[in-house]
């Protein structure tokens, strides 16, 4: 399958490596208790090849970042081969494509996989989430009950990517996030004080990005101004006063 953009072609992508180990039943066990404790770490690297073509890999790691004996490991690595457009020049435009664009094309599928992946290892606790925009609230006073047609709806769609997997919802629990009105993170100075940093609105899909976006509030810090195309995310996309 080929995905088009104006600036760049994924010709093709595959699994180089999906791997899984718990050493033993001790392990097991008590890694079952505590799976909801693993986080995720992502770490992305580029090779260039012929006629413009890059390969991307994307590695997924779940595991355990305390100092435990007993541990899982549950690891992904993926190849995108990407197809650069000509026009490109500027080596920041190309880090963007590569760190962001071609990862927001990659992530849904490498999820799913990575939630096939622990469940068909033994470990059936697994965290889901259903993101939507939802009506603006004030986070005080917001209704944190969820419908049963709400759960029955998140339980439909986690079979058709685990069949059989998933039987039944645990506790379910609302979540909070601040979106701005295009989707797109703000990251600028603020408009009256240039000592405070804004980095807001980050629609949900914040985490894939913290990397990139700890280098841009460290330059903003240190110079006032960052290498990498961050117009796009400025304030003054919204109004000349906006805030």
């Amino acid at each position: 399958m080929t995905t088009m953009t104006e600036k760049f072609k994924i010709l093709g992508k595959y699994i180089k490596d999906l791997s899984s180990e718990t050493p033993n039943i001790e392990t097991y066990l008590f890694v079952k208790e505590r799976i909801t404790k693993y986080q995720l770490g992502i770490d992305i690297s580029s090779k260039a090849l012929k006629n413009k073509m890059i390969e991307v890999t994307t590695t997924f790691k779940f595991e355990d970042k305390e100092e435990n004996i007993k541990k899982a490991y549950f690891e992904i690595v993926n190849s995108t081969i990407v197809k650069i457009n000509d026009d490109i020049k500027e080596k920041k435009e190309l880090e963007k494509i590569l760190l962001c664009d071609v990862q927001n094309e990659i992530y849904p599928e490498l999820e799913k996989t990575l939630l096939q992946l622990i469940h068909n290892s033994g470990y059936q606790g697994l965290k889901f989430a259903h993101h939507f925009k939802g009506e603006e609230t004030d986070p005080n006073n917001v209704d944190r009950r969820v419908s049963k047609k709400q759960e029955e709806e998140l339980l439909e769609a986690i079979q058709k990517f685990i069949p059989k997997g998933i039987e039944s919802i645990h506790t379910s629990k609302t979540c909070l996030y601040t979106y701005s009105k295009d989707d797109d993170f703000i990251i600028d100075h603020h408009p009256t004080n240039q000592d405070v940093i804004i980095t807001a609105g980050f629609s949900g899909h914040g985490f894939k990005f913290t990397s990139v976006v700890g280098e841009i509030v460290t330059d903003l810090v240190e110079k006032d101004n960052s290498d990498y195309p961050i117009e796009f995310l400025k304030l003054k996309r919204f109004s000349k006063n906006a805030i």
